[in-house]
């Protein structure tokens, strides 16, 4: 229930002006999703795009596995960090 609060207010925030479509249904959730955009879902996730393609949100939905959010949050930050390099702007 708590992550389905958090996750109701994080998407609002993000699409706060937007006009909505309509409800759709997933597999573990059901999503407002705005007019203008399309949702599909692909292996457990789904994917939001804007029509003109300059937006996505992705939103996956895993059990815990009785590890912290914190944990699973520093799990992730660490990979995902992986494919990056630092990035300078010139002086």
């Amino acid at each position: 229930m708590k992550r389905s609060f958090i996750f109701a207010a994080i998407f609002a925030l993000i699409f706060s002006s937007a006009a909505l479509a309509g409800v759709q249904d997933f597999e573990k959730f059901s999503i407002d999703v705005p007019a203008n955009w399309t949702a599909q879902e692909n292996a457990g996730t789904v994917i939001i795009t804007k029509n003109d393609n300059t937006a996505q949100l992705s939103i996956a939905v895993s059990e815990t596995g009785g590890n912290s959010l914190k944990d699973i949050a520093e799990a992730f930050a660490q990979e995902f960090s992986k494919n990056f390099t630092d990035i300078t702007t010139p002086e």
